[in-house]
């Protein structure tokens, strides 16, 4: 699948832009704040209903208009064309419509339009919190996994009113509670029990596919990936876990065991691949993750995503980067990546067996550069 076209009304300096793309590479230049990353924001509003810098709408809105408006014409895997469109007010309402149906969920759209975002500071997936890897693999299970995003709110839902209810205990002054009288319990256990299946699942399709991508980009490291389950140690069930943390729970008023606390490791002969490795091979490892969970979707479900780069080449040396344009051309996917310098695109990519685009931002002005294309 692939975007042909995009339509963004009042997006940051974009005040009013129609964008047609190549289905394969396509390269923006143009000098900082001129409106390179803007572009790949509007992608990111009509695919996931934010933008990937910030989670306050004003800010990605124009200065002095009211709202943003982003449209797209999405070509599928099978020839058939899909029509999405969002608008957003400054004050968080959001207008979300597919085919000229008007939708109650950005799922819709996200659905029809997988994205893959790689941006310079990246390597928190990695580096980060336990927090960015869950969501990372919540992405790829609810592209390719029917019941995820019903198993993944009851458990939310679930979840939420246990603290509640936790919370309430420890205000009341009295002696002991007993476990068995948790009314969520049973609910926490069954729907986080099936979350930690699917998540457990995916790593380990995505594992070949991580591996296979380190190499193709020489990142001269051998890393495994694992999932520590609800958070809790080796070999021990999430049922084993709650009772151990009842009474501790029960004290502070909230839930300290469960999918919600859990993480994908990273190691490297046992050790954690995030003291081990260096920033470059940091910045591989990620890119090498986002590549293993594109080739997920195109087994899964026949399609690769749109890959989003922001500053194309940012910590990469020139070898590197080569190496990830030759990887990303041998999947064919479409790409719409960005950089400061004409001149980077002009030698990176080598020789190209697809087709490319230019395109040049300036002052919020997206010119493509048809003379740049070529097969």
């Amino acid at each position: 699948m692939y975007l042909n076209t995009l339509t963004v009304t009042n997006v940051r300096n974009l005040e009013d832009q129609a964008v047609l793309f190549d289905p394969f590479l396509n390269l923006i230049s143009g000098g900082n704040g001129a409106g390179k990353t803007a572009l790949l924001e509007a992608i990111s509003l009509l695919a996931r209903g934010r933008s990937f810098r910030t989670t306050r709408t004003d800010s990605v809105i124009r200065r002095g208009a009211d709202s943003a408006t982003v449209h797209g014409l999405v070509t599928g895997k099978s020839g058939q064309k899909h029509r999405l469109g969002l608008a957003k007010t400054a004050s968080g309402k959001m207008q979300i419509v597919l085919d000229g149906d008007a939708r109650q969920k950005i799922s819709a759209l996200a659905y029809q339009l997988p994205i893959h975002v790689l941006l310079p500071d990246a390597s928190d997936l990695v580096l980060g919190p336990p927090s960015g890897r869950r969501a990372f693999i919540d992405w790829g299970l609810f592209h390719v996994e029917q019941d995820f995003l019903e198993v993944s709110r009851s458990y939310q839902r679930v979840l939420s009113q246990r603290n509640a209810w936790l919370k309430l205990q420890t205000s009341r002054k009295g002696g002991a509670i007993d476990s068995d009288v948790d009314p969520w319990r049973q609910q926490l256990l069954f729907y986080g029990t099936r979350l930690d299946e699917l998540r457990l699942k995916y790593v380990e399709r995505i594992g070949p596919f991580f591996a296979a991508a380190l190499e193709a980009l020489d990142a001269n490291a051998v890393i495994d990936l694992g999932y520590n389950s609800d958070g809790c140690r080796p070999g021990s069930s999430l049922s084993e876990e709650l009772a151990r943390a009842w009474s501790r729970d029960l004290k502070f008023g909230t839930t300290h065991k469960g999918p919600h606390r859990a993480d994908v490791s990273l190691l490297i002969e046992g050790r954690n691949a995030q003291t081990e490795l260096s920033r470059g091979q940091v910045k591989l490892a990620v890119i090498a993750l986002t590549i293993a969970q594109a080739e997920v979707l195109r087994v899964e479900r026949g399609q690769l995503g749109v890959f989003l780069i922001d500053d194309l080449g940012a910590e990469l040396d020139q070898k590197n980067l080569e190496r990830l344009v030759d990887k990303l051309e041998e999947l064919r996917c479409q790409v719409i990546a960005t950089s400061t310098s004409d001149s980077l695109f002009n030698r990176a990519p080598g020789s190209r067996s697809i087709h490319s685009k230019l395109f040049h931002v300036e002052q919020g002005k997206v010119i493509s550069a048809p003379e740049s294309e070529n097969n």
